[in-house]
């Protein structure tokens, strides 16, 4: 879904709180083999004042929600893409684009806790030119190679 955080409730965008989808999004998949979660993105946006330590923590609740469901092994933990210049005209600001970048360790610090599979989609890919925020057809292209590799090799 477009515009989904985290943790967080977006005041222009009603419905993006992923941990509060997360429990149906789970029944509505089960049973569960795999999980891939990639979130942090939309909770970079200036809006939420948000650190890379908040938006870990934020994950770090979704990750547990799938933990019921799904064991550790099983889960793939994608950081996202770092956010571009062009963002800064779409809700974002310098600090936006900082925080992005912090997400990576952040989240591989998390998978390591937990013991999933890791991706850093920044590794692969970067935001499209147009709006600094979303990826071109190639740079899904990228990712969606680079996730098939992790889920054969190892999930």
């Amino acid at each position: 879904m477009n515009g989904r955080t985290t943790a967080f409730d977006d005041p222009d965008c009603a419905g993006r709180n992923g941990l509060a989808a997360l429990p149906a999004i789970l029944e509505a998949n089960r049973p569960l083999d795999v999980a891939v979660i990639m979130l942090g993105t939309n909770d970079c946006k200036s809006v939420f004042h948000a650190t890379a330590e908040e938006i870990t923590a934020g994950l770090e609740k979704c990750l547990t929600k799938i933990l019921d469901d799904v064991s550790a092994e099983n889960i793939l933990l994608i950081s996202p893409f770092y956010l571009g210049d062009a963002a800064l005209n779409f809700g974002n600001d310098e600090r936006s684009l900082a925080v992005s970048r912090e997400l990576k360790d952040a989240y591989k610090a998390l998978s390591d806790k937990y013991g999933t599979a890791f991706l850093a989609a920044s590794d692969v890919t970067e935001a499209g030119e147009v709006d600094g925020q979303h990826l071109t057809p190639e740079g899904h292209r990228a990712l969606y190679e680079a996730v098939l590799k992790v889920m054969k090799n190892t999930l």
